[in-house]
């Protein structure tokens, strides 16, 4: 089973007790997974947000998220955007968009949070623990999109070989396509989640998962504080 540890400088840095939330499951028949299952109305949701106004950029998910950026060495939300939030604005300004179930699926779950969520093949990671950490100096990986980036002082999800995951955005080493069978969901959580919001969470996640793709048997986790690398 694959263990998530956290690096010793990040648990230091850290406020409050929950830091990420995990969801790992397998999937082997497609024919049944489709956005249309969604137990929430998407459209509703960004058409809730674009009445909003500009103050959908004060919602307080997004503050959370920005005030744990701020405290990063190399993290400040006004350079380095949470992906949800960058998620929120593209939707408000473009409206829906599908790509394909998992992403989807992923994508509208930070819709639904607020909270930077990362879908990652458990094939294509190369370690059985991984590391939730501070990047570090001169330390850079290739994204989704092709680009590299700088993970030096930013939180970053990695293996053995290097970034798998971000926050910000995400590596292109452990992506998914339409194919994927076995999938790990991360949520990067910000400072001072509570047990309420967890757990609220942890039934929103389980209600989309369920609708959506017909899993029955995945697991969710929840790494607190303290959980660290030796």
């Amino acid at each position: 089973m694959l263990d998530i540890k956290i690096e010793k400088h990040l648990n230091q840095l850290w406020e409050g007790d929950s830091i990420l939330l995990t969801i790992s499951f397998n999937i082997t028949d497609y024919h049944h997974a489709s956005i249309e299952n969604l137990p929430f109305d998407s459209e509703k949701e960004i058409n809730f947000l674009k009445n909003l106004g500009d103050k959908y950029l004060h919602l307080p998910q997004l503050i959370s998220m920005r005030k744990t950026f701020k405290a990063m060495p190399d993290m400040d939300p006004s350079r380095y955007r949470p992906a949800s939030e960058s998620l929120l604005r593209r939707f408000v300004s473009k409206g829906w968009f599908s790509i394909f179930p998992l992403v989807d699926i992923n994508n509208y779950i930070s819709l639904r949070t607020r909270i930077p969520f990362g879908i990652y093949s458990l094939d294509k990671i190369q370690t059985d623990t991984i590391i939730y950490r501070i990047g570090q100096s001169n330390e850079s990986y290739c994204t989704l999109s092709g680009q590299i980036k700088s993970a030096e002082g930013k939180l970053v999800l990695c293996d053995r070989l290097g970034v798998i995951g971000s926050p910000v955005t995400d590596s292109n080493r452990a992506n998914v396509d339409p194919l994927t069978q076995n999938i790990l969901l991360i949520g990067y959580l910000p400072f001072y989640v509570t047990r309420n919001e967890v757990n609220s969470l942890k039934e929103t996640i389980h209600s989309i998962i369920f609708k959506t793709l017909n899993v029955n048997a995945f697991l969710v986790s929840e790494i607190l504080k303290n959980h660290t690398t030796d």
